[in-house]
């Protein structure tokens, strides 16, 4: 950092000042300080660097990390359990897995069932929302099946929260 101290030496003797150089610029303007008298030198700048290095690689493998943990998740699986339509699967579920099995063909083409959209209601009566397309998938099944009752299906798909996202749909 000497060459800003010159600088600054050069720049006050230009200025007509009579401040010795040591002094730096702000003595001699009150403009500015030099590096000297600010206490900066280069290990300063250096171990700014690194500081900042260290931060950007720190927040850079978090990154990897989340991305991965992301990629992880998005493993397709197959679940099996009963489809049902949302607004009745919220209120059966606490009712058991008998009430789930006994729901009917007639409840899931109901209007406000359809559009409440499709689940699945798992073994351990966990209850995944099917995506738009699962929806689709679920109700193109539920009208073409003559079964009644007992809508157990496998669905293939990707589980993410308490949604999935529906790629086919087997009757059981």
């Amino acid at each position: 950092m000497r060459g800003s101290s010159l600088a600054c030496s050069s720049i006050a003797a230009d200025l007509g000042s009579r401040a010795p150089p040591e002094y730096g610029l702000e003595y001699s303007t009150g403009f500015a300080r030099s590096s000297k008298r600010a206490g900066f030198s280069g290990d300063h700048w250096k171990e700014a660097g690194m500081r900042v290095f260290s931060i950007a690689a720190g927040v850079a493998l978090a990154l990897v990390g989340l991305t991965q943990s992301g990629l992880a998740q998005a493993k397709p699986t197959t679940l099996k359990g009963h489809v049902m339509d949302v607004s009745c699967a919220t209120k059966d579920v606490s009712k058991g897995a008998a009430a789930i099995a006994d729901h009917d063909k007639k409840c899931l083409l109901m209007d406000p069932c359809v559009k409440s959209g499709y689940a699945l209601v798992t073994a351990d009566l966990k209850v995944l929302k099917f995506d738009a397309k699962g929806n689709q998938l679920a109700l193109d099944l539920i009208k073409k099946t003559e079964r009644e009752k007992d809508w157990t299906v496998a669905v293939n798909g990707v589980v993410s929260g308490d949604t999935i996202a529906v790629t086919s749909i087997q009757m059981q």
